[in-house]
Parts: structure tokens; sequence; C-alpha cells
């Protein structure tokens, strides 16, 4: 059968209530409350919970980057380009301190309620994402994970 013939939606899998942070935390308030809470990923949103965008565990994973006509590799983090990878110390202390308003990139996929799961893991698998943000007029209502798919699964038994 296909995925998207699963007949589930965002709404029977999804995790709720959904912890989120403000622009205005820093990257290193945010890696905290996902180590605290045990979760991959960190909607962003607004006082008035609008949301804005999403921190995901991979973003913390540096990576070598190669810049065209130039010698060497830089240090890519967050969607960014932060330094030397020779001085990751350094470059490590510097980016916990940065906005994370100022760093994410907006707009990854995001679901609604009645989303069909087979639409949402696809999604994931397209667009190489683990987390999909569950969203009902604006705000932040849920999230879906490569581990709540695994719902679709579980039996009753």
């Amino acid at each position: 059968m296909p995925l998207r013939d699963i007949s589930n939606t965002a709404r029977d899998i999804m995790s709720s209530p959904v912890i989120t942070i403000g622009p205005d935390a820093t990257v290193g308030e945010a890696s905290a409350v996902m180590l605290e809470r045990g979760i991959g990923a960190l909607p962003l949103a607004k006082e008035d919970g609008e949301y804005l965008g999403l921190v995901t565990e991979n973003w913390f994973l540096p990576r070598q980057t190669v810049i065209p006509m130039m010698r060497g590799t830089t240090l890519s983090l967050l969607g960014k380009l932060v330094g030397d990878p020779s001085n990751l110390e350094e470059t490590m202390q510097r980016v916990k301190s940065m906005r994370v308003g100022d760093v994410i990139e907006p707009n990854p996929p995001v679901a609604v309620e009645d989303t069909p799961v087979g639409e949402i893991a696809e999604t994931m698998a397209t667009k190489n994402v683990h987390h999909v943000p569950v969203i009902k007029n604006g705000k932040v209502v849920g999230m879906v994970s490569r581990h709540d798919l695994l719902k679709i699964f579980a039996t009753d038994a």
C-alpha cells in the first residue's frame, strides 16, 4: 500500500502540546531546552504563539563547507558559515550566544491537523526532515516526528 493511502492524519499521531522557544533565545538556551526535554526539534514562536521556524538537532551538527575560489574549508553551523574548522571551540562559544531568530531558516515543511500521515511521511523522505510542525491559524498545535510515525504500525494488542 503506498504511504499516501494511509488514512490517519497528523491529528491522530502528532505530539501535543508543543514546547516552543522565542526568537530572542540564544542557541545555547535552545539546545539546553532540547536536551532537558529530550526532544529533537523546537519550534520558534512569537509571544502570541505565531510560528516562525524550527530548530532541530541536525542544525547543531557542524559541517565543513568548501567555498568556491577559496583554499581550505569553512565551518557551517545552523545553516550559516561560522568560521574555521581548526578553531571549533572558539566558534562554538560564539555560536552559543547567537539569537535563534537570527540564525534559523524560516519556512520548513509544515502540516495542518488534517494532513494525511502518508503525505507527512513523503515530505519527510523527500525533504530529508525528521520533524514536521502541525500549524493551526498560524500557531503550532503539534509536532510529527519520525518516532510518531511508528504509531501507525503499533497494534492494540
